[in-house]
């Protein structure tokens, strides 16, 4: 059964529908394959491992991935060049084991990597927009250090039920929607 959720901007007059479920990214090609199921939301989970004298960038989803993030995401650019309607949003948090110079190179590896497809913040980011400009990228960056750059969204906080009954979902949901939206961009999960 495929998920499908909804993401809304509060300035966006248009409602995205997107498909959310887990991501493998232990194998080459575990992205593309997401994406050609319709996956366009990633929740991706960074981490520097301590020890590793490399500037190598993992997943960390309870365990270290064997995937590097610059393996993985040179996957989605290459499947957006494919996919030129597609846009997809790309959530980076965690960043485990990061210090500040690591998250300078990691951001400038995203601008550089994902360059005139990223959707810059300071844009309404509604389907028609992104095809108009050719952005086909929203970088989400959970941390203080991505603050200046124009190309990094803030944290894109959504509500996950956590619960596999639909009745205790959509209660949930519910819930959450009766307390009031969060006053910026939001993904229901």
């Amino acid at each position: 059964m495929k998920i499908v959720m909804r993401i809304g901007c509060p300035r966006c007059p248009l409602i995205c529908g997107i498909s959310l479920c887990g991501i493998s990214l232990y194998r080459e090609g575990a992205i593309s394959n997401q994406l050609d199921l319709g996956i366009r939301f990633l929740d991706l989970r960074i981490a520097h491992k301590i020890k590793d004298p490399d500037e190598v960038f993992y997943f960390a989803h309870g365990v270290y991935s064997l995937l590097t993030v610059k393996e993985a995401l040179t996957e989605v650019v290459r499947w957006l060049d494919q996919h030129i309607k597609e846009v997809v949003i790309i959530a980076l948090s965690n960043f485990e084991g990061m210090n500040l110079d690591q998250h300078k190179d990691l951001i400038q590896f995203l601008i550089a990597t994902f360059n005139k497809k990223i959707c810059p913040k300071s844009v309404t980011p509604s389907l028609q927009e992104c095809w108009n400009h050719s952005y086909q990228v929203i970088l989400s960056y959970d941390d203080e250090s991505s603050t200046g750059y124009v190309e990094l969204w803030p944290q894109c906080p959504y509500w996950w039920a956590n619960k596999s009954d639909p009745n205790l979902v959509i209660s949930y949901l519910e819930d959450q929607k009766n307390e009031g939206r969060p006053g910026h961009f939001l993904l229901l999960a």
